[in-house]
């Protein structure tokens, strides 16, 4: 914390990346705290509605993309979400520990053009317990670790990272687990869906299936309510989808186990009786509803 307040305070446009919404949410409220209230500070995950989302992402091009006007100090909070689309263009970056191609995603949000001298990428090297939900089998991220650590303190050198890759992917416990998962996968496959699919004969066990490939599920925030019936009154349906949230199936098990949830039907989705913050995104404060990604 103190290395990220440093940078800020420094002048640097800085970027740290949580691997998991509530630690992100928990680094963002504590560093907004300890810089100035002048400089500007963003949190970006997968937990924020579809409409606060495209807000934000908007908001951290202007100030932080490679189109940018003005360098200024700033302060970008996210999960894995800046992995992907974002074009940013950053100073610095403070991440946690995960797989070796997702780390090379988030090190391209910094110095992105190249246009000044190489950049420090700070790679955090403790292994939490919840980031064994994240990325499995965790070994991918301690093979990472261990690649990278001789290399501290040296310039990378692109045309060096596919050998990188290849020492990680090169463990043969890790080849194994690959090889059990696709082999357990196109058991299922072929069961659930090769052995039954017959030609005009629909089956609810195959679209249930299907379904379980996708670990999200979009739920509308207690808060928003009114408006989405209102929006949805309005045949504003574009509008009112974009204040659903995605949580993942566990979320929503735990939640509908603890009564903070109500089953939707045709004409409304879920309703999540949790916390909705414009600043945070959804949270779950102190309830115990297991953390995500994203």
């Amino acid at each position: 914390m103190e290395q990220i307040v440093r940078a800020v305070q420094g002048g640097k446009q800085t970027l740290v990346v949580c691997n998991t919404v509530a630690r992100a949410q928990q680094v963002w409220q504590t560093l907004s705290e300890r810089i100035s209230p002048q400089t500007p500070r963003f949190l970006l995950h997968g937990r924020f509605c579809g409409r606060d989302r495209a807000e934000k992402e908007q908001e951290i091009l202007a100030a932080a993309g490679v189109s940018q006007r003005e360098r200024r100090p700033l302060l970008v909070v996210a999960t894995q979400v800046v992995e992907v689309s974002l074009n940013l263009d950053l100073d610095i970056l403070f991440t946690d520990p995960a797989p070796l191609e997702a780390l090379l995603q988030r090190f391209g949000r910094v110095n992105r053009l190249g246009k000044r001298e190489p950049a420090r990428v700070c790679v955090f090297t403790q292994i939490q317990d919840s980031f064994r939900r994240v990325y499995a089998p965790i070994q991918q991220v301690e093979r990472t670790l261990k690649i990278l650590q001789p290399r501290a303190n040296q310039v990378m050198d692109e045309s060096a990272l596919p050998g990188w890759l290849d020492e990680v992917y090169a463990d043969p416990d890790l080849m194994e687990h690959w090889r059990a998962e696709y082999e357990a996968q196109a058991r299922d496959f072929r069961a659930h869906f090769l052995a039954k699919l017959l030609p005009f004969q629909s089956d609810p066990a195959i679209e249930r299936e299907f379904n379980r490939l996708f670990d999200g599920v979009e739920v509308l925030p207690e808060a928003f309510y009114d408006e989405y019936l209102a929006l949805k009154d309005g045949e504003s349906y574009l509008e009112a989808d974009r204040l659903l949230v995605s949580i993942s199936r566990g979320q929503y098990a735990m939640l509908a186990g603890k009564n903070l949830l109500t089953p939707g039907d045709k004409s409304l989705p879920p309703v999540v009786k949790t916390r909705y913050d414009p600043l945070l995104g959804m949270t779950f404060d102190k309830q115990p509803v297991e953390d995500d990604f994203a």
